[in-house]
């Protein structure tokens, strides 16, 4: 029988600690990306100054230079200064908590995982189109849960991804697919490359794959639908992962 331990009073410490110190973290970066995103600038437009603001490669005026303009213009660049400096103090903040996490065997994602699953998550994929499973998912059940599993349970050290249909799993897949997760996955680790044309398996020099695991729709009617440009149709059934190909059927993994 597998063992689960729980954590004691100062491992409970830390990790509350650490999760108050990343939701301030989570909440100025996403400020720094959303709010303060692009920039601004004082521009000449038929002989006036405008302030003007970009966002990526498209430029818009604010108005003609005035005292409501230099004080949105003193606030943006004040505002962006401060709330990037803050994320660079919380950045600091959790990287300490990182190696006291790590010492206390609370820190337990390995750090390929954490860097993929952070990607995702900023990419606004994780939780929505893509969803972590298998062995990977136990850390999570672990912090809520306020224990730890027996190392036999954590034993693979991939991850397994999947791609839930009630949010828009046609639309991720059609714009999405191997092909986005995989940009994604290379800006992590450059050596990510597809196993196979067609494939749903990416793997990195390490041989560390990550798995994209393809679940039906309850609606749906035609199996064509479901199927990659290789003809394979993924699916569930008793608890297990199938694929079929030309009229074979090959049971692939659990569907832990």
């Amino acid at each position: 029988m597998f063992k689960i331990n729980e954590m004691d009073g100062e491992q409970r410490r830390q990790l509350i600690d650490t999760q108050q110190v990343f939701e301030v973290y989570e909440v100025r970066r996403l400020m720094l990306e959303k709010r303060y995103a692009g920039s601004m600038r004082w521009g000449e437009r038929g002989g006036s100054r405008y302030l003007l603001r970009k966002h990526g490669r498209s430029e818009t005026s604010l108005g003609p230079r005035s005292a409501e303009t230099e004080e949105m213009f003193r606030q943006f660049v004040e505002g962006r200064e401060r709330v990037a400096e803050e994320v660079k103090t919380l950045q600091g903040r959790l990287e300490r908590l990182a190696a006291v996490n790590g010492a206390l065997g609370i820190g337990r994602v390995p750090k390929l995982t954490a860097r993929i699953l952070r990607r995702l998550g900023d990419a606004g994929l994780l939780g929505r189109t893509l969803h972590v499973i298998g062995t990977n998912a136990l850390f999570a059940y672990e912090v809520r849960a306020g224990v730890r599993f027996e190392s036999a349970l954590l034993a693979t050290g991939d991850a397994g991804l999947l791609m839930d249909a009630r949010r828009h799993l046609r639309l991720a897949i059609a714009d999405v697919r191997q092909e986005g997760v995989l940009r994604l996955l290379r800006e992590v680790d450059k050596s990510f490359e597809p196993q196979g044309p067609h494939a749903y398996r990416a793997i990195n020099r390490d041989g560390f794959h990550v798995d994209l695991i393809r679940r039906k729709a309850k609606n749906e009617v035609n199996q064509n639908a479901d199927s990659d440009r290789a003809g394979h149709l993924y699916r569930f059934e008793g608890g297990h992962v199938f694929r079929s190909d030309a009229g074979r059927r090959s049971d692939l993994m659990p569907a832990t």
